[in-house]
């Protein structure tokens, strides 16, 4: 009975260990893909890809208004059909419209609607579905899931451990190695020396 119950020990606490790990790991995805926090990530990465200069800013600008003459809403294909209503355009100036289609490009690609599920999503379109709002209801549902495994093996786990003593200690250590490489990873700038 003894060998069968360290047995036990043994795979729970690394069931627990791995689903804890997996959680934390899916829980911070999770905040990360979240629109505003995504959102103040990639802006300033799509606007330096966007090297406009002023008069060319001008001149796309005249351009919009006028195709605004004939028609209510304009599109613009940018990797994806952008739409853009003529409304908002005559709001726009020389210096707004950069942060216009900034922000334009990021919730065209963050608000797609994917058809598929999330490996294949992962196997066919790569970085441009971590960037949807489709990837961080995902990964929050399977958070869900990992969260409800963590708290079952961990029941289990302290249910196979005789004393309150041991229970405390072994769920003290577990934490402390589940959050050791995020420790890492948050304090590792500290750890490198600056050339």
């Amino acid at each position: 009975m003894g060998i069968l119950r360290n047995l036990a020990k043994v795979f729970l606490s690394t069931f627990f260990l791995m689903s804890l790990t997996i959680f934390t790991f899916l829980l911070l995805l999770t905040r990360i893909t979240e629109y505003s926090t995504l959102k103040r990530i990639t802006l300033p990465l799509i606007e330096s890809q966007i090297n406009v200069t002023e008069g060319q800013k001008i001149e796309i600008l005249n351009y919009l208004k006028y195709r605004c003459l004939n028609e209510k809403e304009v599109n613009i294909e940018i990797g994806k059909n952008i739409t853009i209503s003529c409304e908002d355009i005559n709001t726009l100036n020389e210096e707004n419209i950069t942060y216009y289609f900034v922000n334009k490009i990021f919730d065209t690609f963050y608000f797609e609607n994917y058809e598929c599920k999330l490996q294949e999503c992962l196997k066919d379109r790569k970085l441009e579905y971590f960037l949807s709002l489709d990837f961080h209801k995902n990964i929050s549902q399977l958070s869900k899931y990992f969260l409800i495994a963590a708290i079952a093996f961990g029941l289990l786990y302290l249910i196979s451990i005789e004393t309150l003593e041991s229970r405390i200690l072994s769920l003290g250590i577990i934490f402390v190695l589940t959050a050791v490489p995020y420790f890492i990873i948050d304090y590792s700038a500290l750890l490198i020396p600056e050339p």
